[in-house]
């Protein structure tokens, strides 16, 4: 994935604010609201509108506040950051809220955008992550709410993903044998090998569930927040992972993450997948898989605080009394402050700083191992797949030669070394390039992530 410039969010939103609730001015000041700040206010939001110890009445406007801040606090800024755009939402598997082009290829790519719980006490390039542990982060679920409906008969079924226009290709298709082997598991206790055979049932249903599963488990960003920073991580998983993590623990479900089924209404049954906390930590902190990117001084603008004041304004001065109550015994003050009356709403001027900024120091400096990845990916994504063997260029077959490429930059000299195994140096006597295929590939990585040339020279 080719990495966009961040320059364009070093702005700032001056917003003069004035907040009216029940015909009475309330509050009125200047300020700027950071985007971590922002997406805080949504976590503790949502965090209590999912607490079974306050009334149903309370939670249900928590949810609602929750709803209407998701966009604006999190989704937007991220949909900019990445350059991603929305998929238009349909049922037939799981399926990926967003997607990304590629600015070289054109093609695009999948994309989960999650909001969950993540915080860490500090991060370093090179070493990562500190304090980011499975009790200060949430499980990810795949199929939102309680999952993916599936029901008996034919349905228009996702069979895949179309690389060129970014949309889902959808077949009928009679989803009855997969169904059924859901039926059976459930009717067993919904035991964890039982759900892994259905959906490896050689069934064209079976494996289009599969499918859509693996797809929208490819690629999760989740921003993680870190005293006043942030931090976007993308993590992948694959369906390998979600298979072990399931049979791996004691009893029906694992420990690294686990397969719901409920029943629904008339017969229907709800697919679920979910990552523990354990899990999750764990793949955030592993900076050598997708990327890290700093997003410090992105800020959230009138779409966030406009959203928060329309929601709160029907609500009753009991009811918001209540839910400041609730929100001050659970210790979240961020939250707190903004529906008690210093909510900054009104319109906004977006002003440019005068004073060029220095380029974000994560775009400019990216370690080896990540400088690395990102050529094995794009390696893997532009090598051909199809026909035999033609010199100069490599094939993809197993993966394998993308997979040993490493890169080693100097950046104070502006070189990048790469170096190859010699397993396929030596095919350089039967006219192969392997090297060439490596320098374009690091070339259309760096072009992407800096605005400096750099020489591209090969180590061994």
């Amino acid at each position: 994935m080719a990495v966009p410039s961040i320059s364009g969010f070093l702005t700032k939103i001056q917003t003069q604010s004035t907040l009216i609730i029940n015909g009475r001015v309330a509050h009125a000041r200047k300020g700027i609201l950071p985007f971590n700040q922002a997406t805080r206010i949504y976590r503790q939001v949502q965090g209590l509108s999912g607490s079974n110890k306050i009334p149903d009445d309370i939670r249900s406007k928590l949810a609602k506040i929750g709803s209407k801040l998701s966009t604006s606090a999190l989704e937007e800024p991220l949909i900019k950051l990445f350059g991603a755009r929305k998929i238009e939402s349909g049922g037939g598997g799981f399926q990926a809220d967003f997607k990304i082009q590629d600015q070289i290829t054109g093609k695009f790519k999948e994309t989960e955008i999650k909001n969950i719980k993540a915080e860490a006490l500090g991060f370093d390039e090179g070493a990562g992550f500190t304090g980011l542990t499975r009790d200060t982060v949430s499980p990810i679920s795949l199929g939102g709410g309680k999952g993916v409906t599936i029901q008996s008969g034919r349905q228009q079924v996702i069979t895949g993903f179309d690389q060129d226009i970014g949309e889902y290709n959808k077949e009928e298709i009679d989803v009855s044998p997969f169904y059924r082997a859901l039926d059976s598991a459930y009717k067993k206790g919904s035991n964890q090998a039982d759900i892994v055979k259905a959906l490896e049932l050689n069934d064209p249903s079976a494996q289009a569930y599969k499918a859509s599963l693996t797809s929208k488990a490819s690629d999760i960003v989740i921003p993680i927040t870190i005293g006043n920073r942030t931090i976007v991580r993308s993590i992948q998983f694959t369906y390998a992972d979600m298979k072990k993590y399931a049979l791996g623990g004691k009893g029906s479900r694992g420990k690294g993450g686990s397969f719901k089924l409920k029943p629904g209404k008339n017969g229907a049954y709800f697919l679920q997948f979910s990552f523990s906390q354990s899990t999750v930590a764990t793949a955030l902190n592993d900076m050598s898989k997708g990327i890290a990117r700093e997003f410090n001084e992105g800020v959230i603008g009138q779409e966030f605080v406009d959203a928060l004041a329309v929601t709160i304004a029907g609500i009753d001065p009991k009811t918001l009394s209540a839910m400041r109550k609730h929100l001050k015994d659970a210790g979240f003050t961020i939250a707190l402050e903004y529906l008690s009356g210093s909510l900054r709403v009104a319109s906004g001027v977006l002003l440019r700083s005068p004073k060029k900024r220095q380029k974000n120091t994560q775009q400019r400096y990216i370690s080896e191992v990540q400088l690395s990845k990102m050529i094995q990916e794009r390696l893997a994504r532009t090598m051909e797949r199809a026909g035999i063997p033609n010199p100069p260029d490599l094939k993809y077959r197993s993966g394998r030669f993308a997979s040993t490429v490493r890169a080693i930059p100097n950046y104070r000299k502006s070189i990048i070394t790469y170096f190859l195994n010699p397993i396929y140096t030596s095919l350089e006597s039967y006219g192969y390039n392997p090297g060439r295929q490596v320098e374009v590939a690091t070339r259309e990585v760096v072009q992407a992530l800096f605005k400096q040339r750099f020489n591209i020279l090969r180590g061994n």
